[in-house]
This record gives C-alpha cells, structure tokens and sequence, in this order.
C-alpha cells in the first residue's frame, strides 16, 4: 500500500479528528500525517519552508483570516483539498480545476472521492500551480449578478430594478425587458448577456428569444413531440416554446 504524507489544516479539533479517523479508515493507502496546523499565520510559514508533504487537507475559514490569503503571494505546488461549510452549488466549480472539496460534517463517502481523485493526480505526478490555484479562488467567490437596468424611456432615464423584470426577449434585432406591470423597455445588451448577468435562480433561458424569471411563469403545457408551452404573466406576444431536449433541465431548474 502506498504511504501518502499528509498535512491538516483545520482550527476546530472535533472535526479534526473526525478526519483522522475517517483517513485511519480509508483503504486507499496509508495517510501518514506530517503536520497538523490551525491557524492562517501558521499555514503561510509552513508553505514558505517548502513542506515535502503529498497532500492537504485544508478548511476554508481559519480563526485569523481566509486560507485563499495563502496563494497570494506562495506558489503552492502541492495538491489540496479544500473543506468547507459553504453549500453545494457555491462549492461545485471547484472540481474542473482538479482539486476538491468536502463540505462539513465530511462524510466517510465524499473523503474516499475526494482521496481516490487525489491519488489518481498524484499517480501521474501533476504539479498545480499558483494560475490554477488562483483559478479554485476565484471560483469560490460568489458572482454578483446584475441588479437594475438604468433605460432610457421619452427622453429620461429609468432605473430598473431586476426584481421587476418578468422576461427578456429579442424582436427585430433588438433585445427588450418586460417588467411585471408590462412596461417594455429597450436594453443595450445581447440575450446572451444577460443570461450571463442575471441570477440563474432566478431566469431561465427558455430559447433562443427568451430569457424568463420564475415569477413570470403563470403555466407550463405540454406540447407536440415532448415539448413545453409556458405561458407568462403579462402575456408575450410569441408563443414561448421549450425544445424537447431543454425540458428535463428546465424541470429541474423549475423544481430547485
């Protein structure tokens, strides 16, 4: 069985030594733990000293600061695995980049993932450096979706808030908000855009010519070959069609 070295950084000692005995557990390889460390202070030495450790383990927030502060100015060429607290969606982004995460309390299961990743990376000797540790932080932060619309209407300037925003749509090229009391008003962006820059718990992207906040959805229909008819609140003036292969998605966005 291989012999991993392992480092812990975890400030909270009930939950660090539930993930000693989840490691003594694990059938993977032998974790043999070099250093365990609990303070932000303490970690930023530790990578300065130039560890020769395989694997950490580290949670998110320590008592003296945010362990993302750590890559500021380290390159840190060892792989990590982040724990956290923070909720599932926040947290997902962070698997494209090749390192994981546990959300607390760690389940025996979501470790021996989280391991079996690592030694699959650690088998092909992958260095992670500081771009794409840089790239994980950034995909910890939570993205701020737009939240009003400065239009021009008869010569003055409106403020919008999203909130009263029913749906999007394109007509003629142009793209246009509709609020919830049917005011229409013509916006500087693509559809696109503000599939981007809008909450997407909030609209959906039902087509190519619509994007539609939930409030907005008065009916859903079925419709000819496995497709939806969603009817909206103030009415549109097209039919709003979901394609057949967007329905199961859309229902699920529609039941989160």
């Amino acid at each position: 069985m291989n012999e991993i070295n392992l480092t812990i950084i975890e400030d909270k000692p009930d939950e660090l030594e539930h993930l000693k005995s989840l490691l003594q557990e694990s059938d993977l390889a032998e974790f043999r733990i070099q250093k365990e460390i609990s303070t932000l202070s303490a970690a930023i030495q530790y990578f300065k000293s130039d560890p020769k450790t395989d694997l950490v383990i580290m949670d998110i927030q320590l008592p003296d600061g945010v362990s993302f502060d750590i890559f500021k100015s380290i390159t840190v060429e060892i792989p990590i695995i982040f724990t956290s607290t923070y909720e599932h969606y926040v947290l997902q982004a962070i698997k494209v980049n090749g390192i994981d995460y546990l959300i607390k309390p760690i389940q025996k299961e979501d470790l021996h993932s989280a391991l079996e990743r690592f030694l699959k990376q650690h088998n092909k000797s992958k260095a992670y450096e500081l771009d794409e540790i840089k790239a994980i932080v950034s995909s910890f932060v939570p993205k701020s979706y737009k939240s009003s619309f400065l239009v021009n209407y008869k010569q003055k300037m409106v403020l919008v808030d999203v909130s009263d925003v029913a749906y999007c749509y394109v007509k003629e090229k142009g793209t246009f908000i509709v609020t919830h009391s049917g005011q229409e008003y013509l916006v500087d962006y693509y559809l696109d855009q503000l599939e981007n820059d809008l909450d997407p718990n909030r609209f959906y992207r039902i087509n190519r010519q619509y994007l539609m906040s939930r409030p907005a959805i008065k009916e859903i229909e079925n419709y000819f070959n496995g497709r939806l008819l969603i009817k909206v609140n103030p009415e549109a003036a097209d039919q709003i069609i979901i394609s057949k292969k967007k329905v199961s998605h859309f229902k699920e966005w529609a039941d989160s």
